[in-house]
């Protein structure tokens, strides 16, 4: 929609309308879609629970169409992020300075890049071997049994906690990456920060992981090198894009 140059506040009013009902048309087409192919969505979420259990049980009798919806309104939402943030790009864009939209755009292509990278390594890395280490600790000996049983309810709203919690870790290079296009941080700021970050690291790890030194160690150490990846990223795009500057 061409913006006059000096429209009426009802113009804007306008057409702020029209792009909350594209949205919301967006929301219920998928989620009218995501509800006819429901059966394949829960068998793609409980996949890597698939090798240790067979079946999903719910005690109360709405409980399986409850979860069922549950799911179809997160993967509804997670699946028009990019259309809502089209919508609110084409609102606001017209505001933008050139430099502005360039940077705008950057920091767009990467929330969507390690959004996309986090579902991708929740349902296909991280939750299989997660299942695969915590199941370890069922046991069977002799009259003694301690088992797991899944039910539906539990199984996916513990799915999601992984994916919410995987999302907002990932998105911490955005952030900062929004800090160093702004000039409000540069590179070498953060590096006078080391040790805290690794303390960080270390009390992230304690508060996430089982009581087991071992994978606390292995996820302390993973969180560090990740934070030293991000680094390293930020000094290659600094040096490329800010070296005449």
């Amino acid at each position: 929609m061409k913006i006059p140059e000096k429209a009426p506040i009802n113009f804007f009013i306008k057409e702020m309308k029209w792009r909350l009902c594209y949205t919301f048309l967006s929301v219920i087409i998928t989620f009218t879609s995501c509800y006819l192919v429901a059966p394949d969505l829960l068998f793609w979420i409980t996949k890597p629970c698939q090798n240790f259990q067979t079946h999903f049980v719910f005690f109360n009798i709405p409980e399986a169409l409850y979860t069922t919806l549950k799911v179809c309104a997160l993967v509804s939402l997670c699946t028009v992020i990019p259309v809502f943030w089209y919508q609110l790009w084409s609102f606001l864009v017209p505001s933008f300075t050139m430099s502005e939209r360039v940077r705008v755009t950057r920091v767009s292509i990467l929330f969507f890049v390690l959004l996309s990278l986090s579902i991708y390594w929740t349902f296909s890395i991280g939750t299989p071997l997660l299942v695969e280490f915590l199941l370890q600790y069922q046991v069977h000996q002799g009259s003694f049994i301690l088992k797991y049983q899944a039910t539906l309810a539990s199984y996916v709203s513990w799915v999601w906690s992984c994916l919410l919690l995987v999302s907002l870790l990932a998105q911490c290079p955005t952030i900062l990456f929004i800090g160093l296009l702004w000039g409000k941080l540069k590179p070498e700021n953060i590096t006078k920060y080391r040790k805290l970050i690794f303390l960080l690291c270390i009390c992230l790890a304690a508060s996430l992981s089982p009581p087991d030194i071992v994978l606390q160690t292995v996820m302390t150490w993973g969180l560090w090198l990740y934070s030293e990846f991000i680094i390293l990223c930020f000094f290659i795009y600094n040096a490329l894009f800010f070296k005449n500057q």
